[in-house]
């Protein structure tokens, strides 16, 4: 007897290290023999014993808990020890794997059958709570009516999961497995099958399972189109097929199963866990793909024996923790005094804790659930109609954004922290708060609506310029945020005086301000790989892409995109990027261009250049879907397009990015190359105290604005530059002959022009000049009064918000004074006894058209036109009057463009570009919101990266290398003759 007992205590310490043990495989991949090999057979043993697996360790559980009698006690002991195991090895997980971190994970740990990460550890908790109602209506039914219901609920929660629950993680069918190994009885219809037939039936019902399987295999390519009944009803967690198996597995070795103990079942937990858990494969890196690579079958052994080890740890140590810490024992008190008393008088003690604790503190609470309130409002607001990426946005937020404006909520707490320490008023602190998120959130949408774009830390400096902001974002809009401000203030008044509230003594407003500073330094280490700080948003869900800033501006919100952008970092690090490759690459290209300039005969420095940025100019017969029945608005402008240097200009932009298209036009450099929506001009050029541009080839360089010069830190970018001239509206360079045409707000290009004519004629040798006109400026309000187009336009193209076909006309009744002025000002520069070369670029398109439509025409709706001309004394002696691959270009593609139709000698870095246009599709953005660069061809169509060759690619890294170099790093070219 006495050898019996032992060797069934043996048998069952072997059955449970087994399933210990199986459980651990699917962390390994061991299961996942489909990756590597395609027989069906192969792929379906495994597959079919992990589906039994699960189900034959649920329906056990159900077994073990029945005959054990779980108390109360000891589920919620069960349930600890799991939440803590799950804590342990997320914990782990996250050092070991940082981006793993999410708030998600705490509620995976917590409430594991709501986040379904674990279906057998859910199986074990919701199971056992099943206990007690199972037994009464067990004990209620005959033998005969049980089994009949078995066979029903079995059916039943097979079709329920395969069809609306389908694999892997229907944790639901899982439960209900457990209730019916739970719910038959010791003398069931399996009792009467004698245990060597049990177990011979099983192994054939074992085998047509596994047969199945394979069907399923060979039929999942044609079960969406020839097949009506879905072939994964056969293999699903809860199909009768593994129910039965089970069943005859438990009849068969039924005397082990009895011997099956509560501890061993906490041996199980963690492994279930390990095995099961979805943050396991970045725990212990090892998935599908290493295993395809190959690891050594001593190497999986000693691993899977150091997790057994360490589960066995780590039940030890967290019982311990759960026993016999004063932590432990508080819980386990608790847990006494419940298991002794009534459910609902626990409930009700429970509850009476709760309502004391917020009525404890209700203010603090009702601030905070008021600020998630108000962060929720405000995310919506960015939506358009209500949705996000044709998603709901409510869908997102109660979904994968549900923390969101949780952390949104943080910050707007921590700065009313502040203000209630500065005024010790709680009411003012809540308003002054709530005025400044909604100012903000509005501002957001104005400029998402009118450029699709958030607005960029960089660019708050521009409320120094609210003069001229104001009347952009419209007056209607402003006398309303300006009554909502004062009706605010008297609601505050009224709150002060009569429902005062004093929230924390000095000591705790000191506390709380000191916390809140804290909390606002955070965001400079978002943007760090190498800060722990880095993981903390992403960990709410306020995932952020920067290449699509519309779309983080729609899912993370004002609040937290104005933060997210605070510290961008320019640009990744190319890979083998070095001050001695950056040595070899001056060395080369300055081969590079000795070859170049043995075909070259003049001199830049010697001739005049001019760059003319026309403010949103494009084309009107160039967009999409726009018929004009008038007369053609820029005749003159079509008239050059066959003789001249003519084209497209892909922009960076669309309706915006101003600064950056004059940017690459100035510099060569291109924003592909940067990480995300950045602005050059505030971002990277504070950081050098000169940059490469244009401008420095010459002896005298000027720019000329007939607008204000504050924008965009253009003041401080032209000194880097190294020019000798700013002149502006106010500034020490008087703007001449200043006209505007009809009610429009801004000076017109004739002025412009005007300005340019005069700064030629002030410099008799060579000289660059920057020309920014500003006529073509959004907004269109029918500036030109009853013009020739107002009637004669056809769209079929949907309009930006507030945008009507005037609109358009006037836009295009700009366009045709542009086309008018520049007519003038080359008929003069024609006239002219030197050398000019006038390089004329239309910026970005106008806010005219829809957002939505840039999805329908990416590429058409960011080319603009340019065209370069030189003179004809320019022509006469050396220039070219055109040069080939024109059609479409990049702003960067300028500078080598304007040397080789002037017939200029290059400088090394100057080289490279020449090299970039030549050799390379025209470079832009991704215009599909995605990271890194988009290639465009003459034709004007996307080229795959994948097409390039090894010589175009290296292009590419030398030029990434050098901008790095003038972007992120310290500028080490700067100090050689790279740029001279």
């Amino acid at each position: 007897m006495d050898n019996k007992k032992t060797s069934l205590k043996i048998l069952n310490y072997l059955f449970v290290l087994l399933i210990g043990i199986s459980l651990l495989l699917p962390a390994f991949g061991v299961l996942d023999w489909a990756s590597f090999n395609k027989d069906p057979w192969i792929q379906a043993i495994p597959q079919s014993l992990e589906n039994l697996l699960v189900v034959l360790i649920a329906f056990l559980m159900g077994r073990v808990f029945r005959i054990k009698k779980i108390t109360f006690k000891s589920v919620i002991s069960f349930w600890l020890l799991g939440a803590v195991a799950m804590l342990l090895f997320t914990i782990t997980s996250w050092i070991k794997a940082p981006n793993t971190f999410s708030l998600y994970s705490f509620g995976a740990f917590l409430f594991p059958f709501i986040s379904a990460v674990s279906p057998l550890f859910s199986l074990f908790i919701l199971g056992s709570f099943l206990a007690p109602l199972l037994c009464e209506i067990q004990a209620k039914l005959t033998s005969k009516n049980f089994n009949l219901i078995w066979g029903i609920i079995t059916f039943l929660v097979f079709l329920f999961t395969a069809v609306f629950l389908p694999l892997p993680n229907n944790w639901q069918a899982v439960v209900l497995v457990v209730a019916l190994g739970w719910g038959i009885k010791e003398k069931s219809f399996l009792d009467k099958i004698k245990p060597i037939w049990a177990g011979l039936f099983a192994l054939i019902l074992l085998a047509l399972s596994i047969s199945l399987t394979v069907s399923f295999n060979e039929a999942k390519l044609i079960a969406s189109t020839k097949f009506s009944f879905n072939p994964a009803l056969l293999i699903s967690y809860a199909s009768p097929v593994y129910i039965f198996v089970a069943a005859l597995i438990e009849r068969t070795f039924r005397p082990v199963f009895k011997n099956i103990t509560i501890n061993q079942l906490y041996f199980l937990t963690p492994l279930a866990i390990v095995g099961q858990y979805s943050l396991s494969p970045n725990l212990f890196f090892y998935n599908s793909t290493t295993h395809r690579l190959g690891i050594s079958k001593l190497k999986l052994l000693v691993i899977m024996a150091g997790l057994l080890i360490l589960s066995a740890v780590l039940v030890l140590a967290v019982k311990a923790l759960i026993l016999h810490t004063s932590f432990g024992k508080m819980i386990s008190q608790s847990l006494d005094y419940a298991s002794g008393k009534d459910l609902l008088k626990v409930a009700l003690d429970v509850k009476h804790k709760i309502c004391t604790f917020i009525s404890n503190h209700k203010v603090s609470l009702w601030t905070w659930a008021y600020f998630i309130v108000l962060s929720t409002c405000c995310i919506l607001l960015m939506a358009d109609s209500g949705k996000i990426d044709n998603q709901s946005a409510w869908g997102l937020l109660l979904g994968q954004d549900l923390f969101v404006p949780v952390l949104s909520a943080i910050f707007l707490f921590a700065l009313f922290a502040i203000f209630n320490f500065i005024f010790t008023r709680y009411w003012t602190s809540v308003v002054l708060v709530t005025v400044l998120t909604l100012v903000w959130t509005i501002a957001e949408k104005e400029k998402l609506l009118l450029r699709g774009e958030p607005i960029y830390p960089s660019e708050i400096q521009e409320i120094a310029n609210w003069k001229t902001l104001l009347p952009m974002v419209g007056m209607g809009l402003v006398i309303a945020a300006i009554i909502v401000i004062v009706v605010l203030i008297l609601i505050t008044i009224f709150l002060e005086k009569k429902h005062p509230i004093k929230m924390g003594n000095f000591k705790q407003r000191l506390i709380w301000l000191i916390i809140s500073i804290v909390v606002f330094l955070t965001p400079m280490g978002f943007n760090n790989k190498n800060n722990p700080l880095y993981y903390i948003p992403r960990g709410f869900g306020n995932v952020i892409t920067f290449s699509n800033p519309k779309g983080d501006l729609q899912k993370n919100g004002p609040v937290l995109t104005l933060l997210d952008y605070l510290n961008i970092e320019a640009m990744q690090k190319p890979e083998g990027y070095s001050i001695d490759k950056l040595n070899k690459i001056q060395q080369h290209y300055s081969v590079v261009a000795k070859q170049i300039n043995k075909t070259r005969k003049n001199d830049i420095s010697k001739q005049t250049v001019i760059f003319n940025l026309s403010e949103s100019f494009v084309d009107p017969t160039d967009f999409p879907s726009v018929k004009l029945t008038g007369p053609d608005p820029v005749p003159y402008l079509h008239s050059l397009r066959k003789d001249i240097t003519y084209g497209h200009m892909l922009s960076a932009g669309y309706g915006g990015g101003t600064a950056n298209m004059e940017y690459e036009a100035m510099t060569g450099f291109n924003m592909a190359n940067f990480k995300g929506q950045i602005m050059p001009y505030l971002q990277v050029l504070p950081k050098y105290s000169k940059y490469p541009n244009m401008g420095q080839r010459f002896n005298y360089a000027s720019a000329i604005h007939p607008f204000y010069g504050t924008y965009y830190g253009r003041k401080s970018v032209y000194k880097k530059y190294q020019f000798n001239k700013f002149a502006y509206l106010g500034s020490k360079y008087k703007i001449y002959d200043q006209k505007k045409i009809g009610a429009d707000w801004y000076m017109s290009d004739q002025t412009l022009y005007a300005n340019g004519l005069k700064q030629i004629n002030s410099v008799k040798s060579g000289q660059f000049i920057n020309l920014i006109s500003i006529q073509n400026h959004t907004p269109y309000n029918n500036w030109y009064g009853d013009s020739e187009y107002n009637k004669e336009i056809k769209l079929s193209l949907p309009l930006a918000k507030g945008i009507t076909d005037t609109n358009f006309a006037t836009y295009t009744k700009g366009a045709q004074y542009t086309d008018q002025a520049v007519k003038n000002f080359i008929n003069q520069i024609d006239k002219i006894n030197k050398p000019i070369t006038f390089v004329f670029y239309g910026d970005h398109y106008p806010t005219i058209i829809n957002q939505d439509e840039i999805k329908k025409y990416p590429i058409k709706l960011h080319a603009t036109t340019y065209f370069i001309y030189s003179n004809k004394y320019a022509r006469k002696h050396g220039a070219k009057a055109k040069i080939s691959k024109a059609n479409y270009v990049n702003t960067s593609d300028f500078i080598s463009m304007t040397l080789e139709q002037t017939n200029s000698k290059v400088t090394p870095y100057q080289a490279l570009l020449t090299k970039i246009h030549q050799d390379l599709p025209a470079l832009t953005i991704n215009y599909d919101g995605e990271t890194g660069y988009e290639l465009v061809n003459q034709k004007g169509h996307k080229v795959s990266s994948n097409t390039l060759t090894a010589h175009q690619r290296q292009l590419l890294r030398d030029y990434e290398m050098v901008q790095y170099d003038m972007s992120v790093d310290k500028g080490h070219l700067m100090n050689s003759k790279f740029y001279d």
